[in-house]
């Protein structure tokens, strides 16, 4: 829902209008809004406080207000209405006075005057029966205002609920032309009403509903989906329920042997890996009576899965590393490449330099899962029994991303074991290439401190290494030749 900010000054652009139009728009309004009016501003308060030119509005606005006397002659009407509306001391200002001090001027018959006389006088000697009879018929009159007042009240409330009743039958036909009648008849009239697009009281134009429009249907549709993916959680939780029951026994006596294509990946593998892969999915989420509850025909063509799964990761994985790093975008295989990493997609996680295969087993929680955002569709249903029951997530493209930071330091380590980034696989960074950091002080015992690809690599994400102003690492290539026995003191 947008809000809406008042703009400083912008109520005096209506004095820019002509006198006269001004002047109407006054004495329609009622005398509560007309006083509030009056104390904004020095040019409203100029126009309405000269006795001359504000009187006859005054008295209009008094006239708007049924069951409001006219303005005793002994006051003026600022502070005759500042009297009947506001509650405020007139000595401290504060609010919440309930009792006024006024009397009140009217007409009365003879015998009513009489009566009262003849009370009167009847308690010549009596003070305190008078101060009685005085703080009765002061009640009498405190009473009678307050009556008023809450049915003025009760006046505007009906005024106010009579154009919400209005304006929110206008909300649900426009939302019937626009087609969404399906989602209309989940979504109860009370809901609807409480929302701030059909809470107010104000008549529903064209232009208003305009503004209002993405907000309601956002609304009805969000309900729908809720609905929808609530029945489908119904129908497919016990289904899932099932293939997590049945899946280790599955594939224990399917007499599956992965090859070695497949060897590797296998073991990553997670039971929500193979429901997220179409030729399971198509099984799981058929319609109930469709539905196979034996899922053991897939593992006829288990490997062929496997395949087909480690295939688009890689694919993925592929493109993710060409379009973050250009100088890459035509090489063959960029994923065999030293500097190819990834880092989690989750800000606080600590995994920053992971190198193919070894990231298709990190599975993270991922902003894309949250709860918010999930919708009626079947990834949507398999990730929310994921998370209720404390299961693995399946592994996704969008929880890994590529760090240039990371990138940019690899490329220093690469470098520094005397080989070209762009071309270096990680076979030949890691076969015995050693390298030491030029910027660290030399120990007396052991001499410099000396790191294999690896080693650097978590150097640099536990901050651990010493860092030059430049792109570069001091790092210095080893000869394997020089370091002997030093070098294997300090590696182990």
């Amino acid at each position: 829902m947008p809000v809406f900010r008042a703009t400083k000054g912008a109520l005096l652009k209506f004095l820019e209008m002509p006198l006269d139009v001004i002047y109407m728009i006054m004495e329609s309004l009622e005398a509560r809004d007309l006083l509030i009016l009056a104390r904004t501003d020095r040019k409203f308060r100029t126009i309405l406080m000269d006795r001359n030119k504000g009187s006859p509005i005054w008295r209009s606005t008094i006239a708007n207000v049924e069951g409001l006397p006219p303005c005793p002659p002994y006051m003026a009407e600022p502070a005759y209405i500042n009297l009947m509306f506001f509650s405020n001391c007139h000595i401290r200002q504060a609010t919440g006075v309930e009792e006024p001090f006024y009397s009140w001027k009217g007409r009365f018959h003879k015998s009513e005057v009489e009566r009262f006389r003849e009370q009167w006088d009847a308690l010549l000697e009596d003070d305190e029966g008078r101060k009685a009879l005085a703080t009765s018929s002061q009640s009498h009159v405190n009473t009678r205002r307050k009556a008023w007042l809450e049915f003025l009240k009760s006046l505007r409330k009906a005024q106010n609920d009579s154009l919400k009743s209005c304006r929110l039958t206008g909300i649900k036909q426009r939302l019937l032309d626009a087609g969404y009648d399906a989602a209309l008849k989940i979504v109860s009239e009370e809901e609807l009403a409480k929302q701030p697009f059909a809470a107010k009281g104000a008549r529903l134009t064209n232009r208003s509903w305009e503004n209002i429009k993405a907000d309601a249907i956002e609304f009805v549709v969000g309900h729908w989906e809720k609905h929808v993916r609530q029945e489908n959680a119904q129908v497919l939780h016990p289904r899932l329920a099932e293939f997590f029951d049945r899946f280790p026994e599955w594939l224990k006596h399917s007499g599956w042997v992965p090859n070695a294509y497949t060897l590797e990946v296998i073991a990553q593998l997670q039971p929500a890996d193979f429901l997220l892969m179409p030729e399971i999915s198509i099984h799981v989420y058929a319609p109930v009576e469709y539905y196979v509850h034996n899922l053991s025909p897939f593992l006829g063509v288990l490997d062929f899965l496997v395949q087909m799964w480690y295939d688009k990761q890689r694919n993925s994985l592929t493109e993710l590393i060409r379009a973050s790093v250009p100088e890459l975008s035509t090489h063959r295989n960029p994923l065999s490449l030293a500097i190819s990493c990834f880092s989690c997609a989750k800000p606080t996680c600590s995994k920053t330099a992971m190198h193919y295969p070894a990231v298709l087993n990190h599975r993270c929680w991922n902003k894309a899962w949250d709860i918010s955002e999930r919708n009626t569709s079947y990834h949507s249903i398999v990730v929310e029994y994921l998370q209720k029951h404390g299961e693995t997530y399946p592994w996704e493209i969008d929880s890994v991303r590529v760090h240039p930071w990371m990138i940019d330091r690899i490329r220093a380590i690469v470098r520094a074991c005397g080989l070209d980034p762009l071309t270096a696989y990680q076979s030949a960074v890691v076969s015995g290439k050693r390298m030491t950091c030029e910027d660290c002080r030399v120990d007396a015992a052991y001499g410099y401190e000396v790191f294999d690809f690896h080693r650097a690599v978590r150097g640099i994400v536990n901050n651990s290494l010493c860092v030059s102003l430049s792109d570069l690492y001091s790092y210095r290539y080893i000869m394997k030749r020089h370091t002997n026995t030093k070098v294997d003191r300090a590696l182990g």
